[in-house]
């Protein structure tokens, strides 16, 4: 599918493209700007073209059914006519956990542009209209008013179109943040001064994604830091849902992220995890380490408790 792809552009941006998508499992603005001015084709185009290049990141051991999405950021600060970065998003499942843990292809792109620092997204492209469980999850965004979903058309005598709705269409009288009397945040940029003693790099990367984490109902902040045996290290935050069901725990976070972060189908190889949370109603240690020794049993995993003061507080 990747060379499928790259083909129809010339060698110089074909480098580039492959080297991005192959290391990061996305394109910063410059590449798509390039990719969009070459090719002649709009943006919807672009995205329904790289989804089939994103299934190639799937994990699928139970259902063998690869999904890929992909995301658009948001335009630059005060540069507007320029389109924004695009993240790929795969689907990734667990054999000996419930399927509740695995994670769907729509989670994995916005995990990827959060963990990228993107605030919102215009857009998400997909194979097919997305499931009521990521339905749920984008209903959380902070555009969730104004992004569009992007799919297939049916082809017509003109060839394949591009079906655009919006989320209120897909998801009419949506239950979600403003139910309990809060705003839909999730991607908003946000530190806080929750502390730990931290010793190690993971620890230090484990509190910076809690204090980056998304829980405002029932804040137990959390995050994770994973460490591959090649001393690569991935970090992931905790990302909680109205409807409770769809949030995305800081291990799937940081393991979303180690997948998007290398080329597709390389051997997800870890050295240790580090599970820092608040100690509350929730807690994410438990579930990570079984989810963690199922993988593989040789997996360090540690707890490290964050405490203070947040800004939410």
């Amino acid at each position: 599918m990747l060379a499928q792809f790259l083909s129809q552009y010339s060698m110089p941006l074909r480098g580039r493209i492959d080297e991005c998508l192959q290391s990061q499992g996305r394109l910063p603005v410059s590449v798509v700007q390039e990719c969009l001015d070459i090719s002649g084709r709009n943006m919807e185009s672009l995205m329904l073209d790289l989804v089939p290049v994103a299934a190639t990141w799937a994990r699928t051991p139970i259902s063998g059914f690869n999904v890929g999405a992909v995301a658009l950021g948001m335009p630059a600060s005060g540069e507007s006519s320029q389109p924004g970065a695009l993240y790929l998003g795969a689907n990734m499942e667990f054999t000996g956990v419930p399927l509740n843990h695995s994670i769907h292809a729509e989670q994995s792109a916005v995990n990827h542009a959060w963990l990228h620092g993107e605030t919102g997204l215009q857009a998400v492209a997909t194979t097919a209209a997305p499931c009521g469980h990521c339905r749920q999850f984008l209903q959380e965004l902070s555009t969730a008013k104004n992004v569009t979903l992007l799919r297939p058309a049916e082809q017509s005598a003109e060839g394949h179109g591009v079906d655009v709705r919006s989320l209120d269409e897909l998801l009419p009288n949506a239950f979600g943040a403003h139910d309990l009397k809060l705003p839909a945040a999730f991607m908003i940029e946000v530190q806080r001064n929750l502390r730990a003693d931290t010793q190690s790099e993971a620890e230090r990367a484990a509190l910076d994604a809690v204090n980056r984490s998304y829980a405002p109902y029932t804040e137990c902040y959390a995050g994770a830091a994973v460490v591959t045996v090649e001393g690569r290290m991935y970090s992931g935050r905790y990302a909680e849902n109205a409807a409770f069901n769809p949030s995305l725990t800081a291990v799937s976070s940081a393991l979303a992220h180690l997948n998007m972060g290398q080329p597709p189908q390389q051997s997800m190889e870890i050295r240790e995890v580090v599970i820092a949370e608040v100690s509350g109603s929730v807690s994410h240690y438990a579930a990570a380490e079984h989810l963690l020794n199922c993988l593989d049993p040789g997996i360090a995993v540690r707890r490290l408790i964050a405490s203070g003061i947040s800004d939410d507080d």
